[in-house]
């Protein structure tokens, strides 16, 4: 199996309303994780586009898109009128996510990227502390995702 992380993918935004990761990488021998799926990009050559779980006839493969859970397929079809591509990412920033935490004592501001999902404070917590040995009374931490951008006195007004 192929590390999702090796692969270059784009954050893109489906007819408005579906964000997916997408690439041009062929993704056949790729396993997912349990709760994402795994469409082809398919293209008439004329103007209709869509995401399908199989190939359809007349169709050729343009890409390939992971959604979270599953689009809202009609016949395993998904038709795309448009989509708009955001930016450039890891699978594991987009699937799960990062934490800045910020150690009091020493005035660092460490970046993590996860590879799990963790779902609410506690569990977070409980990473920071059982995982990465951090004391939660000297820390400060958030969630983001994409790049944290540390601004100087000479950077705003």
């Amino acid at each position: 199996m192929k590390n999702l992380n090796d692969f270059e993918f784009y954050v893109w935004l489906l007819n408005g309303e579906e964000f997916v990761l997408y690439t041009v990488s062929d993704m056949t021998e790729v396993e997912l994780p349990e709760g994402f799926s795994l469409y082809r990009m398919l293209y008439d050559g004329k103007k209709n586009v869509m995401a399908a779980c199989e190939m359809v006839d007349g169709y050729e493969v343009v890409g390939w898109i992971i959604a979270k859970g599953l689009l809202p397929c009609t016949d395993g079809r998904y038709p795309i009128a448009r989509h708009n591509s955001l930016h450039a990412t890891l699978f594991n920033d987009w699937a799960y996510g990062k934490l800045a935490v910020l150690d009091h004592n020493t005035g660092e501001v460490i970046s993590i990227s996860l590879d799990v999902l963790l779902e609410d404070s506690e569990e977070i917590e409980d990473f920071l502390q059982d995982v990465c040995h951090f004391h939660l009374s000297s820390i400060s931490w958030m969630q983001f995702s994409g790049e944290v951008v540390f601004m100087g006195p000479g950077d705003y007004r």
